[in-house]
C-alpha cells in the first residue's frame, strides 16, 4: 500500500481516497498546501488505492493494510477521513480497531458494497 506522509505534528490525520479518484500521491503537494496550516499540529497521511487490486480483496483487507502501515509508523490513534470507498475503509477501521480512531469523518460513502455497486464496480 502506498501513502504519503506530510507534516511533523504529534497527532495523525489520515485521508483515504475512493476507488474512482485519481491518485492522491501525484497530487500530494497540492493537498499538502491545502492543509498547510494544520501540519504543525498534525502529521497528514494520504493513502492511495493500489493500482492492481486482487479480485478477492475485501474492505477489511484494505482496513487492516492501512492500520498496519500506521502502526509501522508508530501511530496509535488518528483522525480518519474517508471518501467514497475510503469511507467504507475508514468505517471498517473504526469497527475492527476502535482504539485507532479518535474521530471519524465519512464523505459520499455507504456502510458497505451492495449488489448494485458490486455489479457496477
Amino acid at each position: 500500500m502506498e501513502y504519503v506522509k506530510l507534516g511533523k505534528g504529534p497527532k495523525a490525520f489520515v485521508l483515504i481516497s475512493g476507488i474512482g479518484m485519481n491518485s492522491v500521491l501525484s497530487s500530494a503537494e497540492a493537498v499538502g498546501s491545502m492543509y498547510a496550516r494544520f501540519l504543525k499540529d498534525y502529521t497528514l497521511y494520504l493513502f492511495d488505492r493500489s493500482m492492481e487490486i486482487p479480485d478477492d480483496v475485501t474492505i477489511s483487507d484494505f482496513a487492516s493494510d492501512t492500520v498496519l502501515c500506521l502502526r509501522n509508523d508508530n501511530v496509535d490513534s488518528a483522525i480518519f477521513v474517508g471518501m467514497s470507498q475510503g469511507g467504507m475503509i475508514a468505517q471498517q477501521i473504526a469497527l475492527d480497531y476502535p482504539s485507532m480512531v479518535s474521530k471519524l469523518v465519512v464523505c459520499s460513502s455507504s456502510s458497505g458494497p451492495n449488489a448494485i455497486s458490486n455489479t457496477v464496480l
